[in-house]
């Protein structure tokens, strides 16, 4: 599967986003330094529409205490690039422990809105990516 079918078939099948087939024809792939985060994360912007965080968490406390500057920073990101939405994916060891407890922090956060999707995701799910 070819790096650009992986990412497909991530923002497709485990994302759930529904964007046209031509949205996918532009993909931009990059780092980024998000706060709180001892790892770069990875960036995807697809389309001009959708942009993608990929975040590595290998400590959850570090995951916790990091998601609303993630949440911050995705979003400032993605207004300032006239974007529709942000897909912040924190990759863990243990997503169905720590999904359930990123969630509850993620509803609490003032930065939220409608147009932006947190997903916990097992390191299988991003393979080839």
């Amino acid at each position: 599967m070819s790096r650009r079918d992986a990412i497909e078939r991530l923002v497709r099948e485990d994302l759930g986003c529904t964007c046209p087939a031509e949205v996918l024809d532009r993909i931009e792939e990059g780092q980024v330094a998000l706060p709180g985060c001892s790892r770069l994360g990875r960036r995807i912007a697809i389309g001009g529409r959708l942009l993608v965080y990929l975040i590595e968490a290998e400590d959850p406390a570090e995951a916790v205490a990091g998601l609303p500057a993630w949440v911050s920073a995705g979003r400032a990101e993605r207004d300032a690039a006239d974007m529709n939405r942000l897909r912040l994916v924190v990759v863990t060891a243990q997503p169905e422990t720590l999904a359930p407890v990123l969630q509850a922090v993620f509803e609490t956060l003032s930065d939220r809105d409608e147009r932006i999707h947190l997903h916990v995701l097992s390191a299988a799910a991003i393979a080839g990516i």
